[in-house]
């Protein structure tokens, strides 16, 4: 399970795909109140995952991915 299974982000349709999606996840931990120093905890897992097969394992262990 993630750590915040009740925050939901749709990944589908991205653009600039690994820092839309470390975006995406960034705002909707904050809508969901989320501290700041998590979300940066977050942020700095993600951004040095590697890859975006890495990434997505980061942001699938904070939240839940449509």
């Amino acid at each position: 399970m993630c750590k915040y299974p009740h925050v939901t982000v749709k990944l589908s349709g991205k653009t600039n795909y690994f820092y839309g999606v470390i975006g995406d996840v960034r705002d909707a931990l904050r809508a969901a109140g989320v501290s700041e120093e998590e979300i940066d905890q977050f942020s700095g897992d993600a951004a040095h995952a590697g890859g975006d097969k890495e990434m997505l394992d980061v942001v699938t262990q904070w939240v839940t991915v449509k």
